[in-house]
């Protein structure tokens, strides 16, 4: 008969080998996880208010020609670091889906242009189904033009990957986020938390490879 610690002994290169997988396969990703989160939520704290080439606004929904709540606060944002005279161009990016008759370049081309900033300090590049691909048509933009750096403008929450792509791509940014967007609170975490996800596999397979993954299948966009 064996003894209980004979049975203890026996078990335990099992537990080990439990403890290693779990390790491995669980508490590894989700330590990783957890750091990206802690990038994204630091970030996030972050406003920037220096000279730069360009001002560079991410796009977000409109309706029928009309920013969403959420593309109007960026855009105030821009607004005001064009009037601090930090830069005298203003880049606006973002395509459109389905059937909407506007991009949302245009979009926030015109409303920009009611709140009195002049045509000829805007440039709308209605390209981009996704913060990849609109980071690399703003950065094509700017770099056959000399430009070397910009103030990225989009929300707290979108901060830290928008200015991750941009550096790799090659430009000096600083994140310039809006501060009166409604998406805030319980809703920016889960938004945060998201962006974790989404940092994590832009670092594993490449933000390129990312969005082209994205858009092998009909296209979802995220935000």
């Amino acid at each position: 008969m064996r003894t209980a610690h004979e049975h203890s002994g026996t078990s335990t290169p099992r537990h080990h080998l439990m403890l290693a997988v779990l390790l491995v396969l669980v508490i590894a990703p989700l330590s990783y996880l957890v750091a990206c989160f802690g990038e994204v939520y630091l970030t996030s704290l972050v406003t920037y208010h220096k000279k730069a080439d360009a001002i560079v606004v991410m796009g977000a929904a409109e309706f029928d020609g009309v920013p969403s709540k959420v593309l109007a606060a960026r855009l105030n944002q821009a607004s005001n670091l064009f009037a601090k005279h930090l830069s005298s161009l203003v880049i606006l990016t973002g395509g459109k889906e389905g059937n909407d008759k506007f991009t949302e370049a245009i979009a926030a081309k015109s409303y920009l242009l009611r709140l009195g900033i002049p045509a000829l300090d805007i440039v709308s590049l209605s390209a981009g189904r996704d913060t990849f691909e609109e980071a690399d048509a703003a950065t094509t933009y700017l770099r056959r033009r000399g430009y070397k750096s910009a103030l990225i403008v989009s929300d707290p929450f979108h901060s830290f990957r928008a200015t991750q792509i941009f550096s790799q791509l090659g430009l000096d940014v600083y994140p310039s986020p809006t501060r009166t967007s409604p998406i805030r609170g319980e809703l920016a975490l889960r938004y945060m938390a998201r962006e974790a996800l989404a940092v994590a596999a832009g670092n594993l397979i490449g933000y390129r490879s990312l969005s082209d993954l994205l858009h092998g299948a009909p296209l979802v966009r995220l935000w």
